[in-house]
């Protein structure tokens, strides 16, 4: 759908002659950047918002032409479309990449129990190392210790 349109955006830069070919190449250049920070994951979620921003450059495909008393009007309204959508594509990847992804990093690299190195240890060996291990290293400082250690009073 969006190569429909940008052939029709491209066709219909082909017969004007005026000032907007350059503005309408800029514009179908910008549609394109912005399009490409949209990260895979997120493709099916951004779908109504990609609509949105297509509804914006849709009159520019059928109704606007360049030499139209309301051709600047509709390069405002693009570009306003462009820039919203470009700052929501840039808040949704920031929110994955430093709240989410920063979070499920710590995460991981939580360490929760310690595993023997070479020789299998017996229970009571595995629950002794742990609660040193807790009472020392105090991964969450949030949970009183003896819950981190397993210990019911």
């Amino acid at each position: 759908m969006l190569s429909e349109r940008q052939t029709a955006l491209s066709s219909n830069l082909q017969y004007t002659q005026y000032r907007g070919c350059r503005c309408c190449q800029l514009m179908l250049q910008e549609n394109k950047r912005i399009r490409a920070k949209i990260p895979t994951v997120l493709e099916p979620l951004m779908i109504i918002h990609v609509e949105r921003l297509d509804r914006a450059i849709e009159p520019g495909l059928n109704a606007v032409n360049w030499m139209s008393v309301n051709a600047e009007k509709y390069i405002v309204d693009v570009r306003a479309a462009f820039q919203e959508f470009e700052l929501l594509v840039d808040r949704v990847t920031d929110l994955i990449t430093y709240r989410i992804n920063a979070t499920l990093t710590e995460m991981s690299d939580t360490l929760l129990v310690e595993l023997p190195a070479h020789e299998p240890w017996t229970v009571n060996r595995f629950v002794e190392r742990t609660r040193v291990g807790y009472t020392h290293r105090m991964y969450f400082p949030s949970i009183p210790l003896p819950l981190q250690c397993g210990v019911v009073a």
